[in-house]
């Protein structure tokens, strides 16, 4: 079920994006236009937490099987999902997964860090206008080139920003130091930003900047370093950015992280610790 496509009931499985299912069910034809069906599967299931567009859609299958399925089982202030699940399946954590060799192993490079005491909190993170503002200044970016030039060097590098102003800002040193970078947002067409990772794979780019894009699925897996220039009090963005790097490719050893964001001190270490996960917190 997507966009203009024809959409066939009598399908042994639907596949759709919840504002898909939401906008032609139930904004345009109601309950009648369900799909039916005997299990339910959503993938990032964290993102159900607090959201009334899942609550609507999850209203009509009350009586069928729901298996949800995501890395970070908790919502951005990092409460469980209890309220959605009501028995949790814990699959192997990062160490593990690491010591099997499904995942790489991660090394950190602490940058210097920005001074936040004055950026409000709000909704359990950061305000991004101020920590943009923060964030976006030309001694901070230089301090993340010298220690991409330093650490990374031949590294493909994705970049995580605060905002698209900070994004761009990060591509034009790097392009000034003839390291061949690139940005995309959620404003870049979908062709262009198509050419860019495409770029990126090939070679013709090195780093690839991005603003809430590359965040949670990309399976970008020749990506050898993150620079991650974004303070966040969120365990689960914490996670799921750095695991954009995690998974093993052809020549990689290892992830190295850039830590211009003070992650490795606001969760007390790196990804791979334990985490202890629970539906309730």
């Amino acid at each position: 079920m997507m966009g203009p496509e024809q959409y066939d009931p009598t399908a042994p499985a639907t596949v759709a994006s919840i504002q898909t299912l939401h906008s032609r069910v139930i904004r345009k034809y109601r309950k009648d236009y369900f799909p039916p069906a005997d299990l339910v599967v959503i993938d990032e299931a964290h993102h159900m937490s607090g959201s009334r567009t899942w609550q609507e859609i999850l209203e009509h299958y009350k009586d069928v099987l729901v298996l949800g399925l995501t890395a970070t089982p908790i919502s951005t202030r990092g409460n469980g999902l209890g309220h959605y699940f009501d028995f949790m399946v814990k699959c192997p954590g990062i160490q593990e997964l690491t010591g099997l060799g499904y995942l790489v192993p991660v090394r950190y490079f602490v940058g210097t860090l920005a001074d936040l005491n004055n950026v409000k909190i709000q909704a359990g993170d950061y305000n991004e206008s101020q920590l943009e503002s923060e964030m976006d200044k030309v001694t901070l970016i230089g301090d993340i080139c010298e220690n991409w030039v330093r650490h990374c060097q031949g590294r493909k590098t994705m970049a995580f920003a605060v905002g698209i102003k900070h994004s761009i800002h990060i591509v034009d040193e790097f392009n000034k130091l003839g390291v061949k970078a690139a940005h995309i947002d959620g404003k870049t067409p979908v062709y262009e930003r198509d050419r860019i990772l495409r770029d990126f794979e090939h070679g013709d780019i090195t780093i690839l900047s991005n603003c809430m894009i590359l965040t949670e699925g990309a399976d970008i897996t020749f990506t050898s370093a993150i620079i991650y220039a974004r303070p966040t009090k969120s365990l689960r963005l914490y996670l799921q950015i750095v695991g954009r790097g995690l998974r093993p490719h052809p020549g990689k050893t290892d992830l190295i992280v850039l830590d211009h964001g003070g992650v490795v001190y606001e969760f007390g270490g790196g990804v791979a610790r334990p985490w202890d996960w629970h539906l309730t917190y």
